[in-house]
């Protein structure tokens, strides 16, 4: 090997080790700390690897990829998913996604590149068991890191004693990293010559530290993967294994397992079981269950939504526009967050609305090829027997959370390694030494054009990354600047943020909705109209910018006709044609949505067409009756067009829906239907509301006060108007206005 050689593949070994580090990476300092410091550094480290591999592969052809079906169907799934993403509704998502994901086709093909530059340089299982050992110590740390953040008190935004996320930011995450790692440290710690060495002991704290994480997390969908797991692996034994007791100890250990799991099944209910987040959750399996419920439905709405793209699909991460178009209302009912879903959370449907059946169709001949070829490993003795069927189960418990969540970087990172190390045990037998020969093409070319191609081409791809990651990094950071200094200085907030919307990225969607609230913020914090005036104008044109970029996104055109709305109400009322015509947008991107018929029964009240406002809500209501909000929106309308009873009725109904209420203005509109129905319960149920709202001032006591003056209840009129002199006694003649106004 010569020294360029060696030099070369040394700084892609090490690379490789420091980007299998990612999962640790947290910046406090950008706009969702645990996702968008992490893939930036991800994507560096690759685009630097890769270019560096791309030198080493053309100078020694030894390192060029070989023919392999498990090389051809990544290949594949490759192509495919550039093509979806060419005929995306939204090709700007497809390529890039979001702040919030960040899992578009760019990050797959760096999870791809990662693929290619490890099956072609690490060629030996000593090799392997290196790399596997750095990320083995990296998700040791992270479970280290979980642990104690189940026993402090606000790290990494937790107060401990909880479900934990360590430094992924979401249990979903951190339990699927530590399963993955679990099987991986079980694979090498039998593949250990030397099982009581201090390797042997690393790789046992690797499998306590995965399961530990596992547990921590308390995520079903995770824990119903490792079962899996457990389950293949012992059905393979018994099935398979050669000799006739190890069978029998399978069998035996299967046994012992289905009495545990039926015991526990049995006593469901005892205080143990309930106690227990994890195994509660894991034995309440009824689809009746909220979160069944929203997981059916919602794969319901992908399939519909697949068949009107059944090909291409919709393209890569484009779930949320396919979602809203084909939405389900009843969803509403079981909470306003069900309803914001860019994800099916399973990845057969997700896979099928971004890259149609053809994706699918080769995305799950990844899994095929890979489970090919681990047959072959432990055919041919590359692999031992009880570890081949880790490895497969492993990659069947991969592949079986996904069924119930969605990929995120680091478990694709993770799983386009493995699928590295399958292809590399595939296609590497023991090298000759001609393989360390130059090739041919290299020897003829003279030093000075080899020279000045290496430094164009890394030049190249250092300008690559200031344009797409430190530029999208400092734009990002900026948001956070702003946002953090809002207490002490909104003119500095502001001039960050404009600063912010002169940075061409594609993460600023969730920026740009950021700065109109900080916006609205310093309006409502006594700005002047001037400036006010000025600021408001210069968010407008940046969510223009977002529906521009992004025209099939329901949730921005819909904040934009809201925007428009306060806009006409507050600065000019010419605003309210623009609104408009953002409203009957967000319809059109989602005609089922209650959002959309909330916002435009809110321009009619805002226009004080009041008899359409109730026409407009009375139709979200009848898109599913069971949603609360809808009932309610209903009620405030009615109060405006005068129909105190019809009003009374449909506010009832969200009371006895639990509906949550922090708006105080809402509060004080309802007490009127309340008190023409002489419902006093009511009206204290609305008072407890009204004081856990952020303003319940003065006044609003003194209309409590007035509410039981015309029920003629002088002890809770006085009790009330005690407390409303409490704020402020200076303002007594005003708060008596307010009680005597008929």
């Amino acid at each position: 090997m010569s020294n360029w050689e060696y030099y070369l593949k040394t700084i892609i070994k090490y690379g490789i080790y420091a980007a299998l580090f990612t999962p640790l990476v947290y910046l406090s300092s950008t706009f969702f700390p645990f996702i968008f410091g992490k893939t930036l550094f991800f994507r560096t480290m690759i685009e630097i690897l890769f270019t560096i591999y791309l030198i080493l592969a053309i100078v020694y052809p030894r390192y060029r990829p070989k023919r392999s079906l498990l090389f051809s169907a990544v290949l594949i799934y490759a192509g495919i998913s550039v093509l979806a993403t060419l005929f995306s509704v939204d090709p700007v998502r497809s390529f890039w996604s979001n702040t919030e994901r960040m899992m578009g086709l760019w990050t797959l093909l760096h999870a791809m590149m990662l693929f290619v530059v490890t099956g072609s340089i690490f060629k030996t299982k000593k090799e392997w068991r290196s790399v596997f050992g750095v990320s083995v110590w990296a998700s040791i740390i992270v479970g280290g890191l979980g642990i104690y953040q189940y026993f402090s008190d606000g790290f990494l935004h937790t107060a401990g004693g909880g479900r934990v996320f360590s430094t992924l930011g979401n249990y979903i995450y951190f339990g699927g990293y530590g399963l993955i790692h679990a099987v991986i440290a079980a694979i090498f710690f039998l593949e250990e010559k030397k099982k009581k060495s201090l390797v042997g002991v690393f790789w046992i704290l690797g499998i306590l530290m995965g399961v530990t994480s596992v547990y921590l997390s308390g995520t079903r969908g995770v824990l119903v993967a490792f079962c899996g797991a457990i389950f293949l692996t012992i059905m393979l034994h018994v099935v398979f294994y050669s000799s006739k007791k190890i069978r029998l100890l399978f069998v035996s250990i299967l046994i012992l397992i289905a009495v545990v799991g039926a015991g526990l099944w049995l006593n469901r209910e005892a205080s143990f079981v309930k106690k227990n987040y994890l195994l509660s959750s894991m034995l309440d399996i009824s689809l009746n269950a909220s979160t069944g419920q929203t997981r059916i439905m919602n794969w319901a709405v992908g399939f519909e939504a697949w068949k009107q793209r059944p090909i291409l699909g919709w393209g890569p991460d484009t779930y949320y526009i396919a979602f809203n178009k084909h939405y389900n209302p009843k969803m509403f009912e079981f909470g306003e967050y069900e309803t914001w879903q860019d994800h099916a959370h399973n990845i057969i449907v997700d896979t099928l609305i971004e890259s149609g059946i053809i994706g699918l169709i080769s995305y799950l001949s990844i899994f095929l090829f890979a489970f090919y070829l681990i047959f072959k490993s432990v055919k041919r003795k590359k692999l031992k027997f009880s570890s081949g069927v880790l490895l497969f189960s492993g990659l069947s418990a991969y592949f079986i959370q996904n069924f119930f969540v969605f990929d995120t970087l680091t478990l694709l990172m993770v799983f386009y390694l493995i699928l590295g190390f399958i292809y590399s045990s595939d296609v590497y037998k023991t090298p000759n030494a001609k393989e360390h020969e130059v090739s041919e093409f290299v020897k003829k070319l003279d030093s000075l054009y080899k020279s000045a191609f290496v430094v164009i081409l890394l030049l190249s791809t250092f300008f690559f990354i200031y344009l797409t990651s430190i530029t999208q990094y400092n734009a990002n950071a900026m948001t956070i600047t702003a946002l953090k200094s809002v207490n002490q200085s909104f003119d500095t907030s502001i001039e960050t943020l404009k600063k912010m919307s002169s940075v061409n990225s594609p993460y600023l969607q969730e920026t740009r909705v950021e700065f109109a609230k900080l916006v609205t913020l310093a309006i409502n914090s006594g700005l002047s109209k001037d400036k006010a005036r000025v600021l408001l104008l210069i968010a407008t044109e940046e969510l223009k910018k977002t529906v521009r970029d992004h025209p099939l996104d329901f949730y921005h055109w819909n904040y934009l006709g809201r925007w428009y709305l306060t806009l006409a109400q507050v600065v000019d009322s010419s605003y309210f044609e623009e609104a408009k015509e953002a409203i009957d947008r967000a319809m059109e991107l989602g005609p089922k949505r209650q959002q959309a018929y909330f916002t435009l029964g809110r321009y009619y009240m805002a226009r004080k067409e009041h008899d359409k406002a109730v026409e407009i809500f009375q139709s979200a209501v009848d898109l599913a009756p069971g949603v609360r909000n809808s009932h309610w929106e209903l009620g405030l309308a009615c109060v405006y067009a005068g129909d105190l009873e019809k009003a009374y009725e449909e506010f009832e109904i969200a009371h006895e829906k639990s509906i949550p209420l922090s708006n105080s203005g809402e509060i004080i509109l309802a007490l009127s239907a309340y008190t023409n129905a002489k419902d006093t319960d009511g009206i204290e149920w609305l008072f407890e509301k009204c004081i856990q709202s952020s303003n319940c001032g003065p006044f609003e006591h003194a209309k409590f006060a007035r509410a039981y003056r015309k029920l003629g209840n002088q002890k809770r009129m006085l009790e009330f108007f005690q407390a409303a002199l409490e704020f402020d006694p200076s303002l007594q003649s005003q708060i008596e206005d307010t009680i005597n106004e008929d």
